[in-house]
């Protein structure tokens, strides 16, 4: 894909290195609220030290790929923005964000600098930053992939495995990430981690996608406890009436 993102992010607020405002209610970081004050749609800001990466990311569950072609004023714009996959929020399990993969090396371009394990050797980790939390995230393996046909059997669709997941699921979908990756990391995840799942466009076949998979440092109790809640949430949400909430 041609084209540039709109010059308005070129590192003036790399990936926030202040903390996220403590209390109960958590409030923006302070890095973030000016930008978040002009666009209540942006969720975070993603960062790849010693690359072009270095985005605000968008969420609207609506309309998830309303960035896939906009600017952050929300101008037409085929550089467009990194955004949140449907399916999922920036508290999921496991967040897929999309970019565009840009000749001029913008977006989300650099990664494909991870087909080399030398450069995953130089560049580990990744940072995801929410409105409220900062995160840095260890990458467990990058893999070359498609978007199948709907009728495709026995292939690994990555991008069916977003949001929240039970322990099955989840032990399954890292699996087959540590399985497609072009190399060992030398990193794993266990239920519990929050994962971000990272795509762009890749041109070895169709529909190609390079992904690039990386796992929250420190994430695991809180996340594992937050996921079993909403799970269960979900499973009394779809009860027979008359049975949900009802006591054990």
């Amino acid at each position: 894909e041609s084209g540039a993102p709109s010059g308005t992010f070129t590192g003036t607020l790399p990936g926030a290195q202040a903390g996220a405002a403590a209390g109960e209610q958590p409030a923006v970081n302070p890095v973030y609220k000016a930008l978040y004050d002009q666009n209540h749609d942006m969720a975070g800001w993603i960062s790849l030290p010693g690359t072009k990466l270095d985005y605000p990311v968008m969420f609207t569950p609506a309309d998830p790929e309303y960035y896939l072609h906009r600017d952050f004023e929300k101008r037409q714009n085929f550089g467009g923005l990194p955004f949140i996959g449907e399916g999922c929020s920036p508290n999921s399990m496991n967040i897929v964000i999309h970019g565009h993969n840009m000749k001029n090396g913008s977006a989300f371009a650099s990664l494909l600098y991870y087909n080399e394990a030398s450069f995953f050797k130089q560049h580990p980790t990744i940072t995801f930053n929410t409105l409220t939390v900062n995160g840095e995230y260890e990458v467990i393996g990058a893999f070359p992939s498609q978007v199948y046909p709907a009728e495709a059997e026995s292939v690994f669709k990555f991008y069916q495995w977003s949001g929240d997941m039970n322990p099955e699921q989840f032990d399954h979908y890292v699996a087959e990430v540590k399985k497609a990756s072009l190399y060992d990391t030398g990193k794993t995840a266990e239920y519990g981690d929050q994962l971000i799942t990272l795509a762009t466009c890749s041109y070895h076949v169709t529909d190609g996608r390079f992904v690039v998979v990386a796992r929250k440092k420190g994430a695991l109790a809180s996340t594992a406890a937050e996921v079993k809640r909403r799970l269960e949430e979900k499973k009394a949400s779809s009860a027979p009436a008359g049975t949900a909430g009802a006591p054990n």
